[in-house]
């Protein structure tokens, strides 16, 4: 028997397995259910092998491309193996996958804990405007989430809009917000890695970057109107190419910077999420200018907090969870308005002291409130209620042989 068993396809990539060598720490016995490899809307590629610092891991195939559908073979095997008295896994409870968790758990005196990332209230009306195949969908979600009621035990949400919504479904006090925690050791200021980077990739005006996945919904062809407007300031852009997600909107932003005549002063870059924090410590101005639609708005937008770990100053949008991460230590515009970002970005690269001001208030929120260390925390403190860590029990039970 072990104390937590983790599924989750987000432990595909080693650094998000920092959370649970944390809960390891802290005197769980944690194991790890990773996907072989993972493929999804153009994102595929096999799993990180196992580094010395993980859990031990247990790699199995991935059944299903619908994230409310997913299972893996040989997963029931492993659970009656393995045992585990708290299953955690990182897809929201109205899915097949939490199901087949929970009604295990529930057979053999387990909890269940899921990370909900669903963040859109829904409703059997608004979804048949949007068409047929939305609707039969939604009454899937919902059939699997009335279920789950009955077999998860708390739920984790990622924001306050994501703990709303679990709350209307009926999870009530079974739910509380974390945070999406970045590392600390990785994510900070580091001088020497921005005058490294700079220098490689020729930065030598302010820059304005942009990092993560190249999608519609992500904005980026509102920065890129927003920075044509500035031609006449001093600036270089950085943009993260994510060559693990292949979208047609790469082309799209590429014909786009052409366009408007921006290539001389675009800066491309493809780095792992491990090697992110170089790269953000050589931007001085890091947008993330996501943009909502009927079907989604941000969920968490992790790129903001790691760039305010890093110190740098931050310029968002108004969509989803954004507004909520960066507080009053960043400058959050409104979603689509090309000519709001405009002036936030011209202000921002006017003001050097402005700069380094929302720069050090990034920092102190964000190593203060959004790092891995408080998403730990809120996870110990929800298991620490339905069992003890074999570590801290075995260390007690030593303690009072001996006196």
């Amino acid at each position: 028997m072990i104390d937590v068993l983790v599924v989750s396809q987000s432990c595909l990539t080693a650094i998000n397995r920092v959370p649970f060598r944390l809960l390891r720490d802290l005197g769980w016995n944690v194991e790890l259910v990773v996907p072989t490899r993972f493929r999804a809307a153009g994102f595929d590629r096999p799993a990180d092998p196992r580094t010395s610092e993980d859990p031990p891991i247990h790699f199995l195939p991935i059944r299903s491309s619908h994230p409310r559908l997913w299972t893996y073979d040989g997963l029931d095997e492993l659970l009656d193996q393995r045992r585990p008295r708290i299953l955690y896994t990182d897809v929201d409870p109205g899915s097949r996958l939490a199901l087949q968790l929970g009604w295990w758990a529930k057979r053999n005196g387990g909890r269940l804990a899921c990370l909900s990332c669903d963040n859109m209230p829904r409703t059997l009306r608004g979804e048949l405007k949007r068409s047929p195949g939305s609707a039969a969908r939604f009454l899937v979600t919902r059939a699997l989430g009335t279920a789950a009621r009955g077999v998860v035990d708390h739920v984790f949400a990622i924001s306050h809009d994501i703990e709303a919504v679990m709350k209307t479904v009926g999870f009530g006090d079974r739910v509380s917000v974390i945070p999406l925690g970045f590392d600390p050791k990785l994510f900070r200021p580091d001088p020497a890695a921005r005058r490294r980077v700079r220098e490689s990739l020729g930065l030598r005006e302010t820059t304005v970057a942009y990092f993560g996945r190249l999608i519609p919904e992500k904005g980026v062809h509102h920065l890129i109107d927003a920075l044509a407007e500035l031609k006449n300031e001093r600036w270089q852009m950085m943009i993260d190419e994510f060559k693990e997600y292949d979208h047609p909107y790469v082309r799209q932003i590429r014909e786009q910077i052409g366009r408007v005549g921006l290539a001389d002063r675009i800066v491309y870059f493809d780095a792992r999420h491990d090697e992110m924090p170089m790269f953000m410590n050589a931007a001085d101005i890091v947008v993330v200018p996501s943009e909502s639609n009927p079907a989604w708005k941000e969920q968490y937008g992790r790129v903001a907090p790691e760039a305010m770990a890093c110190g740098r100053m931050v310029i968002t949008s108004n969509c989803g969870a954004l507004p909520e991460l960066v507080g009053e230590a960043g400058v959050v515009v409104p979603e689509g308005s090309v000519g709001a970002l405009r002036d936030a970005i011209a202000q921002a690269l006017a003001n050097p002291t402005l700069r380094d001001s929302m720069g050090h208030a990034a920092f102190e929120r964000a190593h203060a409130e959004l790092s891995v260390t408080q998403q730990v925390e809120g996870m110990h403190e929800i298991f620490s209620r339905w069992a003890r860590p074999t570590a801290v029990a075995r260390r007690m039970e030593a303690q009072g042989a001996s006196v």
